[in-house]
């Protein structure tokens, strides 16, 4: 006589079901945020060769298959996980058809086999670590332990740079400044007016003058973001500051007009600027550091950007005026790097 026990579930209206339970579970994603996103530029997630190769192998009730939803490292689109046997796999860049049946290929290896088997062949390359548990295919070591903290700590006066008052710092617009490479602030619509008494930026004048802060652009007329200078100094002389930079410390410049090869370039440089015009510290400091900084990349030898050396310059002088720490620094980094805060583009 047929005889088993069974995996009897009572359901919530008090119905018994007998559920069959899986060796494992593909998670296809599809309708995410990235994955099969083609407007975007990502690939096209080969969504119907899925279903026709679980049908086709007869894995119904083995292997469940579930096409959906953002299943996470957005970066590597188009991601498949497969659970099986205790094992969670993940795989990357799952763009063609020819790389669906070698993944079934591969999920049949598994079933016979009964133990971990790595992927070999085309699907080899797919392979990477999405859980903290788990080592690298690659055996290589990961630093990314990150305890859980019951309330995380907070930078000074919320998220921002703490001022001298208890306040936020901001820009001109009212944005918090904050430090770090992503972080970034409105353009402003108009220009600002100039302070009383002082006469606006003249039309075509040689001197480079931020316009928009958070993307880095440059002009030739418009201003500052925050209207009027600091310790003695006016707008004008801000910007003729900025353009007497010369040797290690020279902006890099294209036709005249300053250049910022990534978005957070112009953002830690409208940091700097609106720091300094808030009297925090003097442009000479600021310089002198970034010329050390420059010095000390300078020696360890390979390829730097300048703007690493800026950034790094500025966080120095912060630290030293006691406006920020270097935890807190290190802190909000993590925070950026592993997804605890959306980047901001």
């Amino acid at each position: 006589m047929y005889e088993r026990n069974r995996n009897i579930v009572t359901r919530g209206d008090g119905r018994k079901v007998n559920v069959a339970r899986f060796r494992g579970q593909l998670f296809v994603c599809s309708l995410g945020c990235c994955c099969g996103q083609t407007k975007d530029g990502f690939a096209p997630v080969p969504a119907a060769r899925f279903h026709q190769e679980w049908e086709k192998r007869r894995l119904r009730n083995i292997v469940h298959l579930t096409i959906g939803g953002c299943l996470g490292p957005c970066g590597l689109a188009n991601v498949v996980l497969l659970m099986i046997d205790g094992q969670s796999l993940w795989f990357h860049s799952i763009n063609s058809e020819a790389l669906v049946p070698a993944l079934y290929d591969y999920v049949e290896r598994l079933l016979v086999a009964e133990k971990a088997v790595p992927p070999d062949g085309m699907l080899a390359g797919h392979q990477f670590t999405a859980a903290s548990w788990q080592p690298r295919p690659d055996g290589q070591a990961v630093d990314d332990y990150r305890p859980r903290r019951p309330h995380p700590t907070p930078l000074p006066s919320g998220e921002g740079v703490g001022s001298k008052d208890g306040a936020p710092l901001r820009l001109g617009s009212g944005t918090p400044l904050n430090l770090t490479k992503r972080q970034a602030a409105p353009r402003p619509t108009t220009e600002p007016p100039a302070p009383e008494g002082q006469a606006p930026a003249p039309a075509g004048s040689d001197v480079p003058v931020l316009s928009a802060p958070s993307l880095g652009r440059t002009s030739t007329r418009g201003g500052w973001p925050s209207a009027g200078g600091v310790e003695g100094l006016s707008r004008s002389a801000v910007d003729r500051a900025i353009v007497q930079m010369e040797g290690s410390a020279a902006l890099p410049r294209k036709n005249g007009e300053l250049v910022f090869e990534e978005p957070w370039h112009g953002r830690a440089f409208g940091m700097a600027v609106s720091l300094h015009e808030r009297g925090l510290y003097g442009w000479d400091e600021f310089r002198d550091e970034l010329i050390a900084q420059i010095r000390s990349m300078e020696a360890r030898g390979g390829m730097f950007a300048y703007y690493e050396a800026w950034l790094a310059a500025l966080e120095r002088v912060l630290e030293c005026k006691g406006l920020v720490g270097s935890g807190e620094l290190e802190e909000v980094t993590y925070q950026y790097e592993f997804g605890e805060r959306d980047d901001v583009y």
